[in-house]
C-alpha cells in the first residue's frame, strides 16, 4: 500500500452546502459532496485500496474491522458472543439476573438466551466459556442501574487528525460495542485472537482508536443532556477477546498516517473511475491471493469459461456501478450530513426527525413508549393510520451520539406513541428522536441498502458460468448471458411434450 510520502492527505473534505444540504435540489447524478465515511470504511480503506474498491463499488459487506472474528466457519459466533454479552450485563443491572457463580450456571443463561441456535455448541466451547472464567468477579461487581450502554452510535463532522505537525479535519460515523461511563471506559469486543496473545487483534485496536476520536470530536451541546459533562478524552480503550483484555493507546503516531492515507482512497474512488487501476495495483496482497483476507473470494473469484460473452456483460454492468453508489450518498449519505448540520427543530421542519421522550418501556424491554413534544404531537395521529406499515429508525439520544435501532409503529394513544424494537437494552437517553429519512411515506426510513444489493447482486453475477460446453448449453442463466449480450439469438423453446389437443392447428 502506498505510504504517506506517495499519497498527500485531502486538505478538506466536500460537504454539502446550501441548497443541496437543504434538500432543495433533486437528486440527480453524481452528487457534489464525498460520502459520509463509517469506521468500517476508513480501517477498510487502512487495510487495503481493493479492498474499499470492492466495498464502495461492488457493494461487498465484509467487514474487516467489526465481523468480530470472522470467516466461514465462524460465520455469525462474534455478533452473538457480543450479544449475549450485553444481554447478560443489562439484565444484571436492572436485577433481572443475578451474576452467575460457575460455568453451569453460565451456560444455562446462554442455552437460555441462543434458544435452538445451530452455533450454539461452537461459540460456548472454543470462546464464552474462555470468557467466562475470567469475568465472574467483574459480573458481581456490576451496580444496580450502572450506566453502561451497549450499540451506541458515534458520529461528528469534524474528526480530528494530525501528521507532521498539520490538522485535518473528517466526517466519521461508528458504532461502539460497549460504553461504559461509570468506569470511563470503551470497549471493542471480539472472538478474535488465541490464548496467549501478548497483543490486540491489530484491525479492533484500531477500531477503538477510531472510536474514541469520534466521542473526543462531539460537542457538547450536540450530546445527550447526560452526557454533556462526560470528558471522553480521559477514557480508557479496551479490546476484549475471549482470553484477554487488552489497553489501547491514544497517542498513536501510526494510526493517525493510517487514516489519512484511508480518507484519500475514499473520494479518489467515489469521483475518479481511473482510481479502480490504482486500488489494483496497491492491494495489499501484491497480486498474490491471500485467502486468509475476507475480501479474497470476491477480488480472486473463479472466472468460468461460459458465457463466452462475459467481457462484454462487465463492460455493460460497469455502468450501473457508480450510479447505485450516487443514489446511496443521495440517500444515506446526505441524510447523516444533515442530521449533524442541522438543530432539531430544523430537522423537524424538513420532515426528518420527530421528538419526544421516553415515558415508560415493557418488562421485556421490546415495547417503548414515546411522549410526544408540544411541538411534534399533532403528528401523532399520522403514525395511527400507518399501524403496522414500515420501518423506522428510533434514535435514543442525538445524531451525534445515541443507539439508534430499528423499530415498527405498534399503536397511539393522543400525544403518546408505542414503538416495538428488536432486541434489549438500556436507554443511553430520555430523549427520543424518530427518523424518517425524508422519504415519501412519513416518517418511513428509505431502505438504501437495497443498492448496495444490487451492487452486489451484478457483481455476482459476472463470476456464473460453466467451466465445459455441454453443461453450459444446458443452463438456461447461461444462455440468457449468450444471448443479451452475446451472438446467440434468443429464441423460446418449444414443449414437445404437449397434448396433440393442446397444440395449434
Amino acid at each position: 500500500m502506498k505510504n504517506m510520502s506517495e499519497r498527500i492527505p485531502i486538505s478538506q473534505w466536500r460537504a454539502p452546502e446550501g441548497e443541496v444540504l437543504e434538500g432543495n435540489v433533486f437528486p440527480s447524478g453524481q452528487p457534489p459532496f464525498y460520502p459520509f465515511p463509517t469506521v468500517s470504511d476508513v480501517i477498510t480503506a487502512s487495510f487495503c485500496p481493493r479492498a474499499i474498491f470492492q466495498r464502495v463499488l461492488h457493494g461487498v459487506n465484509t467487514d474487516i474491522s467489526a465481523s468480530r472474528g470472522g470467516g466461514l466457519r465462524t460465520k455469525g459466533l462474534g455478533t452473538r458472543f457480543h450479544e449475549f454479552i450485553a444481554y447478560l450485563k443489562t439484565s444484571i443491572a436492572e436485577g433481572d439476573l443475578t451474576p452467575p457463580r460457575s460455568l453451569a450456571e453460565l451456560m444455562s443463561l446462554f442455552r437460555l438466551f441462543v434458544r435452538d441456535w445451530e452455533g450454539a455448541d461452537n461459540l460456548w466451547r472454543f470462546y464464552l466459556q474462555d470468557w467466562g472464567n475470567r469475568k465472574f468477579e467483574e459480573l458481581r461487581q456490576i451496580i444496580p442501574n450502572a450506566r453502561t450502554y451497549f450499540e451506541t452510535t458515534a458520529a461528528s463532522l469534524n474528526v480530528r487528525f494530525n501528521y507532521e505537525g498539520e490538522e485535518y479535519e473528517y466526517p466519521l460515523e461508528g458504532i461502539i460495542d460497549e460504553l461504559d461511563l461509570d468506569g470511563e471506559r470503551i470497549i471493542e469486543r471480539t472472538i478474535r485472537g488465541r490464548p496467549g496473545d501478548d497483543r490486540p487483534p491489530a484491525q479492533e485496536a484500531y477500531q477503538a482508536w477510531l472510536l474514541w476520536k469520534i466521542l473526543c470530536s462531539i460537542d457538547r451541546n450536540n450530546r445527550p443532556e447526560e452526557l454533556r459533562n462526560v470528558d471522553f478524552t480521559v477514557f480508557n480503550l479496551i479490546v476484549e477477546t475471549p482470553f484477554e483484555n487488552f489497553d489501547v493507546e491514544t497517542n498513536n503516531p501510526d494510526f493517525e498516517r493510517q487514516s489519512l492515507d484511508a480518507y484519500t482512497w475514499i473520494p479518489d474512488i467515489t469521483t475518479d473511475w481511473r482510481a479502480e487501476a490504482e486500488a489494483r495495483r496497491s492491494s495489499a496482497c501484491g497480486f498474490e491471493p491471500d485467502f486468509s483476507c475476507p475480501f479474497s473470494i470476491d477480488c480472486y473469484g473463479r472466472i468460468w469459461q461460459y458465457p463466452e460473452a462475459r467481457p462484454r456483460m462487465r463492460r455493460s454492468f460497469r455502468e450501473f456501478y457508480r450510479p447505485l453508489l450516487w443514489e446511496i450518498m443521495w440517500t444515506r449519505d446526505l441524510l447523516e450530513y444533515q442530521l449533524l448540520a442541522f438543530p432539531s427543530n430544523i430537522l423537524r421542519e424538513m420532515g426528518i426527525l420527530f421528538s419526544g421522550r421516553v415515558a415508560s418501556i415493557s418488562r421485556d424491554g421490546r415495547e417503548v413508549e414515546i411522549e410526544a413534544q408540544r411541538d411534534d404531537a399533532s403528528y401523532v395521529s399520522v403514525f395511527s393510520r400507518h399501524e403496522g406499515v414500515g420501518r423506522y429508525t428510533l434514535i435514543f439520544g442525538t445524531p451525534s451520539l445515541g443507539q439508534r435501532v430499528e423499530a415498527s409503529f405498534s399503536q397511539s394513544n393522543e400525544d403518546r406513541l408505542i414503538m416495538r424494537i428488536a432486541g434489549r437494552g438500556v436507554p443511553i437517553s430520555q430523549r427520543t428522536l424518530i427518523l424518517s429519512g425524508g422519504s415519501g411515506a412519513f416518517f418511513e426510513s428509505k431502505p438504501w441498502f437495497l443498492n448496495r444489493l444490487a451492487q452486489y447482486g451484478l457483481f455476482r453475477l459476472q463470476f456464473v458460468g460453466r467451466g465445459r460446453r455441454e453443461t453450459a448449453m444446458a443452463d438456461s442463466l447461461v444462455q440468457l448471458m449468450e444471448s443479451l449480450f452475446g451472438q446467440k439469438a434468443l429464441r423460446r423453446e418449444r414443449n414437445e411434450r404437449l397434448s396433440r389437443d393442446q397444440r395449434p392447428s
